[in-house]
């Protein structure tokens, strides 16, 4: 028997009435696999309301209001035209880890590959402003996780966010970015060029919140339970105490994920959540093995794959920033603060070139921040 589809532009419409939420929207979807209706109006609400969704009550005494409905349709008109597709929780193709977590989201949008959903995932989280350290620890540990199948899932945002999306764009991976804005909206603006290589390498957005919503910041802790939700396991890439990472770990607690942590030196500021995190139980991990063999061991890497993806990495030429950084370096040791000021204002461009070289093997990492030419 062929399923009946949710009427979408109903559910959008009643979306946006006062006082409803997830959980009517849920148990309107629950009634709706119980007793299919292609329309939901007033008298199938009014049904179901007194029987199989309790909450729905508060929005079976009136008619949906026509503008709203006229609205939905709008929305669905102008993301069809973006190739945008809609889902419901009851549809297949919606992502199974999800559908199962505590107040799931009733309804995605979702822009991309959609298949990109089929693989083992990761989910990376961290902080907006990471340490050189983090930054390196975290790119290394995700391009191994992606070379070996894992997609990678964070939030696009500043710092380890765009980390993770890098380094497995890097290595040719597939990267899911979980947005706290309208699909059609990204945040922050700087990260438009990430957002654009996500979609041409197969990647794939996922929103919540309807077309054009602003980067509101209740919409970043409701997303955080989705980036943690589609996975099996979570890195944390590296978070202050106060950290919005740690919103994220009380999910993944509650949605029973693994929780891997990069150990850092507790006189680190920026790491203090990341200490709370490996006294709450979280895992310590050094390296992608840690996270491959403890929470996906019947993923197999393939070694030719990977040598072939590092090959595949080192031929290609290098960028006027990275020769800049080369002919800066020499046998004896320089610090990173001297290239920095070698190439001002392009502080983040620097360190993520420095991390590109060092892994192309053209320059090397000393400690205390300094690196010598190995050519």
């Amino acid at each position: 028997m062929e399923k009946v589809r949710v009427p979408l532009e109903r559910l959008l419409a009643l979306s946006m009435c006062p006082n409803v939420g997830l959980k009517t929207l849920n148990q309107l979807l629950n009634a709706h696999e119980l007793s299919p209706s292609e329309s939901w109006d007033g008298s199938w609400l009014k049904t179901m309301s007194q029987s199989h969704a309790p909450l729905a009550r508060k929005v079976s005494n009136e008619p949906i209001p026509s503008e709203l409905i006229a609205k939905a349709r709008r929305w669905i008109q102008q993301m069809q035209e973006l190739e945008v597709e809609l889902i419901t929780r009851l549809d297949d193709v919606y992502p199974v880890n999800l559908r199962h977590i505590y107040d799931p989201p009733p309804y995605l949008w979702m822009r991309g590959r959609l298949s990109s959903l089929d693989r083992p995932l990761l989910s990376v989280v961290g902080t907006r402003r990471p340490t050189h350290r983090a930054i390196r620890e975290t790119q290394s540990i995700v391009r191994d996780c992606a070379k070996a199948g894992l997609g990678i899932v964070s939030g696009l945002a500043q710092g380890i966010d765009e980390v993770a999306h890098r380094a497995a764009l890097e290595v040719g991976g597939v990267t899911i970015a979980v947005l706290g804005t309208g699909i059609n909206r990204i945040y922050p603006a700087s990260n438009r060029p990430l957002a654009n290589q996500i979609l041409t390498q197969g990647g794939l957005f996922i929103s919540e919140f309807p077309p054009g919503a602003p980067p509101e910041k209740h919409h970043f802790v409701l997303r955080n339970r989705i980036i943690s939700g589609l996975s099996k396991a979570c890195l944390l890439g590296q978070s202050a105490e106060k950290g919005g990472s740690m919103i994220t770990q009380s999910y993944v607690k509650e949605q029973n994920r693994d929780f891997f942590v990069i150990p850092y030196a507790p006189s680190e500021p920026q790491s203090g959540g990341s200490l709370y995190a490996i006294r709450d139980g979280a895992i310590l991990t050094r390296s992608a093995s840690d996270i491959l063999s403890e929470s996906y061991k019947d993923l197999k890497s393939s070694m030719e794959g990977e040598a072939r993806a590092h090959e595949q990495w080192s031929n290609q030429p290098l960028t006027q920033l990275q020769l800049t950084l080369v002919e800066l370096c020499d046998a004896e040791p320089v610090s990173i603060d001297k290239l920095l000021q070698e190439v001002p204002h392009q502080r983040k461009e620097v360190l993520y070139a420095l991390i590109e070289l060092e892994w192309l093997q053209r320059i090397k990492r000393l400690p205390g921040d300094q690196y010598i030419r190995l050519e």
